[in-house]
């Protein structure tokens, strides 16, 4: 594997995470408590757990979970473009 791959997928990984720590503890939504984030803090963990083992899964694996996170990265994205605008 190659080491830009294991950085690239551990740098938009990172900030997945971090949005994600952002949208249920920093700026959460009018109304809610942090009990309400728990999935989003458990989603987060996970996230960083993926990228934590990574660069030791097989090729195939790692293909797969790009085939996941790219279109979900993507679709949240997509979003909130949607909402800035």
């Amino acid at each position: 594997m190659s080491p830009l791959e294991s950085l690239l997928f551990r740098t938009a990984a990172g900030v997945v995470a971090l949005h994600c720590l952002d949208e249920a503890l920093l700026d959460p939504a009018d109304g809610t408590r942090l009990t309400n984030h728990v999935s989003v803090l458990v989603l987060a963990a996970i996230v960083v757990g993926v990228a934590v083992v990574y660069p030791r899964l097989p090729a195939i694996v790692r293909a797969l979970l790009g085939f996941v996170f790219v279109p979900l990265a993507g679709a949240g994205a997509a979003m909130h473009v949607m909402d800035a605008r």
